[in-house]
């Protein structure tokens, strides 16, 4: 399993170009293959910046542990984590583990983080990965790549992390290439929900756009989104207060209005429960 990565010993690379012609939505932007033994190995998914990113790192041997939503889970060789950043999880190295040997990738760019958060949300923060997974041979592919330079540009490393994602969707979503396809009304409701972002959005009216009764609609929804409307929508206000608190110069207050939240106390509530933080304590950079 990534034995070409094996063969060239541990490494990281950084993968960025000094120009962009157009603003891509996906990237890979980092890889790298590591052993930690040191008990200070430790990272907190809040305290590493404001820039949005994703990360994979599957297990080769050893085991780390990964503390998310309150629950510790183990994560041992053939497994992988799925993570955001920012968010409210903690990844360390525990002390009834000698090493762990891992292979990580970091990506960026919001088409592809829509995707990675998705398939976070649908199927927790570990992975399965087999032998015979296509993740883990796309993930080979662009570690050597990366590894010998051969990435000339972003498109390149955009199509690269691309196809990863793509791949690892058909793995852990499987139901999406078993001739259950996806209801053509979900992106209407997405695009719908973004463009009312700073109103409300009843349940009632997603059902009437999806053209279902509420319970019908409510229940494909959850089938295929993973979460019932109602809270795939708090949690879409959630991400906008993340994009603005990144790029727009705006009180709380105004953020709050803009993501639909008429009460700013619940809104911060809210932000602190999923994110760990306040709002402001965000904005003012951790």
């Amino acid at each position: 399993m990534l034995n070409k990565i094996r063969k060239c010993g541990f490494s990281e690379t950084g993968i960025s170009f000094p120009e962009r012609a157009l603003n891509v939505h996906s990237a890979v932007t980092r890889c790298g293959y590591c052993r930690e033994t040191s008990m200070k190995y430790s990272f907190d998914g809040l305290m590493r910046g404001k820039a949005e990113f994703a990360i994979w790192q599957f297990t080769l041997a050893g085991h780390g542990m990964l503390e998310y939503d309150g629950a510790l889970q183990d994560v041992g060789p053939g497994q992988a984590m799925l993570l955001h950043i920012p968010h409210s999880h903690r990844y360390f190295l525990p002390r009834d583990s000698e090493s762990w040997d891992f292979v990580y990738f970091c990506f960026n760019g919001r088409e592809l983080l829509r995707i990675l958060r998705e398939i976070e949300h649908m199927n927790g923060p570990v992975l399965e990965h087999g032998e015979d997974s296509s993740v883990l041979k796309q993930a080979e592919l662009i570690f050597m790549k990366a590894t010998r330079r051969e990435i000339p540009d972003i498109f390149s490393a955009s199509s690269l992390a691309y196809d990863f994602a793509m791949n690892l969707a058909r793995e852990t979503c499987p139901h999406h290439g078993k001739g259950e396809a996806r209801p053509e009304f979900l992106k209407k409701i997405s695009d719908y929900c973004m463009e009312n972002m700073d109103s409300d959005i009843s349940v009632d009216t997603l059902a009437e756009i999806a053209g279902y009764s509420r319970y019908h609609f409510s229940r494909i929804f959850k089938k295929h989104m993973g979460a019932p409307p109602a809270e795939f929508v708090n949690n879409l206000r959630l991400k906008q207060a993340i994009l603005l608190l990144q790029t727009e110069r705006l009180s709380i207050k105004e953020i709050s209005e803009r993501c639909g939240f008429r009460n700013i106390s619940y809104f911060c509530q809210a932000f602190k429960r999923e994110f760990g933080m306040s709002p402001g304590k965000f904005k003012s950079g951790n």
